[in-house]
């Protein structure tokens, strides 16, 4: 006998899907050893199963891979190339100037040591740091530059001396001058003469010395003849250009030629 009810039967066309299971991520203290993330994130607010980002100030759900994915957002690398420095000081061009400033600083105190060290007249530095500035040599040519004892006497005596009485000379030729002479006994019981000029260049006085004469003997008649031997043979017209003669009162000055 067929019962009147039927059971329904279980339709089998279609495939069910699997349940998916929904795994939480929390936070881990081990993704801030990560170099690319221990900057921009840390533990959101919300919970350990966020995770915020410095950066935008977002927070993101999910593991590392949220991160990862938000780290590639337009936002987040728009924001990163805008980011703020934290101190103006930690800027590059800030920290170039206080390296610059600190390697000036150590230049100006070995400038103070040097003039210190040798004893030299602190008026000096207001010509010496001038002088640094003016040196136009490149790294590489300063390295080559020297100046020991031996060579700056030698310029001294062959290049600036020579030069500068030469011009002296020449300008006593056609300018008048003024005289002033000393006669003066050296360590080696050598009679010399002293010779200083006073000119006027542009409404200016100044004296220049002009030579040292060793003469035979200190009377009148010898550095008389000394004085003119000096001038004929530099070619100076000393009976027109010279208006003015200065001595001590000493009895060898006196001369009645």
């Amino acid at each position: 006998m067929e019962s009147d009810t039927q059971e329904p039967i279980a339709s089998t066309s279609g495939t069910q899907k699997p349940k998916k299971w929904a795994y939480t991520h929390k936070y881990q203290t081990a993704w801030e050893s990560n170099a690319k993330f221990c900057k921009s994130i840390s533990v959101s607010k919300k919970g350990d199963t966020h995770l915020h980002c410095r950066t935008c100030a977002c927070d993101c759900k999910g593991g590392i891979s949220a991160v990862q994915k938000h780290n590639s957002s337009k936002k987040h690398i728009e924001l990163s190339s805008n980011g703020k420095v934290d101190s103006v000081f930690n800027m590059p061009s800030m920290i170039k100037q206080k390296a610059v400033l600190k390697n000036i600083k150590e230049t100006e105190i070995r400038i103070v040591s040097f003039v210190v060290e040798h004893n030299i007249p602190i008026n000096v530095s207001d010509h010496l740091v001038s002088l640094i500035n003016s040196i136009q040599l490149q790294p590489k040519y300063l390295a080559k530059l020297t100046c020991d004892r031996t060579k700056c006497t030698a310029i001294i005596n062959n290049v600036i001396a020579t030069t500068g009485i030469e011009d002296l000379v020449n300008y006593l030729k056609t300018n008048k001058f003024s005289l002033l002479v000393d006669e003066s006994t050296d360590i080696s019981s050598v009679k010399i003469l002293a010779m200083v000029v006073r000119t006027c260049q542009n409404f200016e006085v100044t004296d220049q010395f002009l030579t040292l004469l060793p003469v035979a003997n200190a009377t009148a008649d010898s550095m008389h003849e000394a004085i003119n031997h000096f001038f004929n043979s530099h070619e100076i017209p000393y009976q027109t250009n010279l208006i003015g003669f200065a001595a001590d009162g000493a009895n060898a000055m006196n001369h009645d030629g």
